[in-house]
């Protein structure tokens, strides 16, 4: 379901994501951002997917403005993909 693209190269770190550092360490471990590829529009279900087995997340949303009114139903900045901080080496352990 899912195909991971990592993001350790970048060291500018967005303002709107949910930990103030590209990188967090806890103990020995260090945690890392990783992109992965869902399908299109399912990021959220993906994200909750991740969530329930412990795996931070973060699906940035755009709410749409048209002629004035603001669309109630947001929809993926990026569409088909879902932001993940861990530590790869202990995934699926």
């Amino acid at each position: 379901m899912f195909a991971a693209h990592s993001s350790k190269s970048s060291n500018a770190v967005n303002e709107n994501t949910p930990s103030s550092t590209a990188q967090r360490s806890l103990g020995q471990e260090t945690l890392d951002w990783y992109v992965l590829e869902s399908k299109r529009f399912r990021e959220s279900f993906a994200a909750g997917q991740l969530r329930a087995i412990g795996i931070e997340t973060y699906v940035p949303m755009l709410s749409e403005i048209v002629a004035g009114f603001v669309n109630r139903r947001p929809e993926p900045l990026f569409s088909g993909y879902v932001f993940a901080m861990t530590d790869v080496s202990k995934v699926g352990s």
